[in-house]
């Protein structure tokens, strides 16, 4: 019996410590995956939704207790050129570093004495972070944090063998008195971030009066083209481009305009960003491919037969949207238009922002038999021995270089020789975008610039008077 009691004893000590142990183990599991959930994966900070789980929590304790509680988000400025330039391995590592240095910064004795209570480090998504101060003890103290980090983040990444530079952009919003939740804290400190890029960059600005009136006026635009677009009251103009030698038009460059009351007074450099920042722009897009797509339809109904290129802009979101090919290829069959009609234009810092995917996406639109062209050339950050890696046919030269044709700035009336050869050297043809002259002509000329557009040559034209024009060559 004692021997039974004893083996008895023993399972149930041996079944106490297993489960003991199996319970320890669990917990433990349990206690890594929710550090896990609530880090981000690459810098080892909070991931947005722990730290926005945290904020809910924090933003009404600071208002009820009155203290001064102070969001900053932070933007690094054109990271994009590293990850493009560089690669994404590099990327990541200045991610890391700045995380550590954000770190560093508020640890720091001097910056902690500002603080009466804590703070918190977060990465909200790619190159941009979140810095919250708790209790702060004056509001003229976030400015001297906000100096700190700025200074911090703009000093020499050394990375492997580079020695890379880059600064940041820091928007501040304050609990109560610029929103009270989370989302509308974090809302008006991006908007002012955004603000600080707007102002030239490696700054920092507080959400203000003046933001916020802008964000009203957005608001009320978004509220504009949803109502445009439900009433069909966008429509096209049409700007000719000529041939430079002959002055003969060889295509025409597709515009947006908008009839709504809603939109009055208010251009497409206007709203197409916001229509790009709140998801709009790939229904405009389409639907300004589709217009055009109906003019050439009518040009060949009507039996006008001289072979016109459309020159339709997209959006540089078009670049990663997945679904566009598709849905071009769809419109082109729909409507019987021989793609090699169709030239889309696309804006050089759009192309250098999204790297390797936008290249896949433009081959893709190349093999429907599309026409490419790289609008405002010169102006973004292209290293010019990359055009060979571009499958477009066409450079734009931007007016702000034609615009400087015998104004006695070498400089920038240089850049356009600069163009002109590259596009020989790399066998693309050249239009040259804002002549407004006989001279600007007439030196585009001597360059053997094929193609100019401008108004010396013609305004933008309504759809009557460029039939008429059409009609009468």
């Amino acid at each position: 019996d004692v021997v039974i009691v004893a083996r008895l004893s023993l399972g149930l000590l041996l079944t106490i410590i297993f489960h003991t142990s199996f319970a320890s183990l669990l917990n433990k599991q349990k206690a890594a995956l929710a550090k896990e959930a609530g880090e981000d994966y690459l810098t080892g900070i909070l991931n947005r939704r722990s730290f926005t789980k945290w904020l809910d929590k924090e933003i009404p304790e600071a208002i009820q207790r009155k203290t001064n509680l102070a969001l900053l988000y932070i933007d690094l400025d054109d990271f994009k050129r590293i990850n493009d330039s560089y690669g994404h391995d590099i990327g990541d590592e200045i991610l890391k570093k700045t995380s550590e240095r954000m770190m560093q910064v508020v640890r720091t004795n001097d910056v902690l004495a500002c603080l009466d209570e804590s703070f918190n480090v977060a990465r909200i998504a790619g190159d941009e972070f979140s810095l919250v101060l708790t209790n702060v003890n004056q509001v003229k103290n976030v400015e001297t944090i906000v100096e700190r980090l700025l200074n911090s983040l703009s000093e020499s990444y050394k990375v492997d063998n580079l020695i890379l530079n880059i600064n940041a952009s820091i928007g501040i919003a304050m609990a109560g008195t610029d929103g009270d939740t989370t989302e509308m804290l974090m809302k008006n400190a991006d908007a002012a971030m955004y603000k600080a890029k707007k102002e030239g960059k490696k700054r920092y600005q507080f959400f203000n009066a003046e933001i916020a009136l802008e964000l009203s006026s957005d608001k009320n635009i978004e509220r504009g083209l949803q109502q445009a677009l439900a009433n069909d009251q966008f429509y096209l103009v049409f700007m000719p481009i000529y041939c430079t030698d002959t002055l003969k038009m060889t295509g025409v460059e597709v515009l947006i305009r908008s009839a709504s009351p809603d939109l009055e007074g208010v251009g497409p450099d206007k709203y197409i960003p916001i229509a790009e920042r709140c998801g709009l722009i790939y229904d405009i897009d389409l639907l300004v491919i589709e217009k055009a797509l109906q003019k050439i339809l009518y040009m060949a109904q009507i039996n006008i037969v001289q072979p016109l290129l459309f020159c339709i802009n997209i959006s540089a979101k078009e670049l990663i949207n997945p679904s566009i090919v598709d849905k071009l290829s769809f419109l082109l069959k729909k409507y019987n238009v021989d793609s090699s009609l169709i030239e889309l234009e696309i804006t050089e810092t759009s192309l250098v922002g999204h790297g390797s995917k936008s290249i896949t996406t433009l081959k893709k639109l190349k093999e429907l038999g599309v026409r490419l062209s790289l609008d405002d050339f010169g102006t973004g950050y292209t290293a010019f021995n990359q055009l060979s890696n571009y499958p477009v046919d066409t450079l734009k030269i931007d007016r702000s270089f034609v615009n400087n044709i015998g104004r006695h700035d070498n400089v920038k009336r240089s850049m356009v020789d600069v163009i002109s050869s590259l596009a020989k050297l790399y066998e693309l043809n050249i239009v040259a975008e804002g002549v407004e002259t006989e001279a600007q002509l007439n030196y585009l000329r001597n360059l053997h610039c094929q193609q100019v557009q401008g108004y010396y040559l013609s305004k933008p034209l309504q759809w009557e008077d460029f039939l008429k024009l059409v009609k009468s060559k």
